[in-house]
This record gives C-alpha cells, sequence and structure tokens, in this order.
C-alpha cells in the first residue's frame, strides 16, 4: 500500500509542471450577440477543449523568438537549439522571457 502511496505521489510531482505550462488565452469579452461573436466563442471552447484533453502543441522554432517573432500575450513556443528553451511572450509584441530546459 505504501509503494502505490509513493508512486501515485511520485507521478503528481512529475506531471505538475507541464500541466501547469498549458495555459490558454484570457476569453475576449462579449458585448453583443452576433455571428462574430459566436466565432470567437467557439475558438475560446476550442482553446479549453485541447488544453483539458492534451491535445495543445506548441510551436518549434530554430532562431530565437525574441526581437524577431510577434505573438500574443502567454503565447509559447518551444526554441530548439543546441539549449533547449521554453519561451513564453510577454507583452503581445515582439518580447519573449525565456527559460532553460534541461
Amino acid at each position: 500500500m505504501r509503494r502505490i502511496l509513493i508512486g501515485v505521489l511520485a507521478g503528481m510531482v512529475l506531471t505538475a509542471p507541464p500541466l501547469g505550462a498549458l495555459r490558454f488565452a484570457r476569453p475576449p469579452t462579449f458585448t453583443e450577440w452576433n455571428s462574430n461573436t459566436f466565432t470567437q466563442l467557439n475558438d475560446v471552447l476550442l482553446q479549453i477543449y485541447n488544453v483539458v484533453n492534451g491535445r495543445y502543441q506548441m510551436d518549434i522554432v530554430t532562431v530565437d523568438p525574441d526581437g524577431s517573432r510577434r505573438g500574443k500575450i502567454g503565447e509559447a513556443v518551444f526554441f530548439d537549439t543546441g539549449t533547449d528553451q521554453l519561451c513564453v511572450n510577454a507583452d503581445g509584441g515582439t518580447t519573449w522571457k525565456c527559460v532553460n530546459v534541461t
């Protein structure tokens, strides 16, 4: 019984960091109902569905995104070079904050 409990706790600890990284952007505020609103709502619901069901895929880039790639706030990309980095857009423009992935 003790081994099962330790295995479950170890599994939770190992899977917690990747799950925390899979967050979706804040949904837009809907002020009126028209066809555009339903399109935006469908996009938000699809993002939620993809994150919940593990279907979120990150872009893998080989060129440093800082200064050359525009993005939305919170968008994540994987910078694949000799030192792999996870980069998240910080300002909705070209500023990316990166951390090494080991």
